[in-house]
């Protein structure tokens, strides 16, 4: 059996790869972050505990993102078809 690489596949807008995968419980953390900061570099200082979500959103901010509004971005993270079903 493959294994799978997380639920929640993170990709910078107009790009089809992804940067980053997690589990959909990091996806949840990200957006309920998002729905209390206004940019993406405040979402990445607002997370003390988790260090798999930080790597995610650091790699938002290597990519210039920063100072983007994060719910623009975080809205609803996108699952796989596993995810899905």
């Amino acid at each position: 059996m493959k294994k799978t690489k997380g639920d929640v596949c993170w990709t910078s807008p107009g790009k089809k790869n992804p940067i980053a995968w997690s589990t959909k419980a990091i996806s949840d953390l990200i957006v309920l972050l998002a729905q209390q900061h206004c940019t993406i570099q405040q979402v990445h200082d607002a997370v003390n505990y988790n260090v798999e979500a930080k790597a995610i959103l650091q790699k938002y901010i290597d990519a210039g993102h920063g100072q983007e509004t994060a719910q623009k971005w975080f809205r609803n993270a996108q699952t796989t078809d596993r995810q899905r079903q």
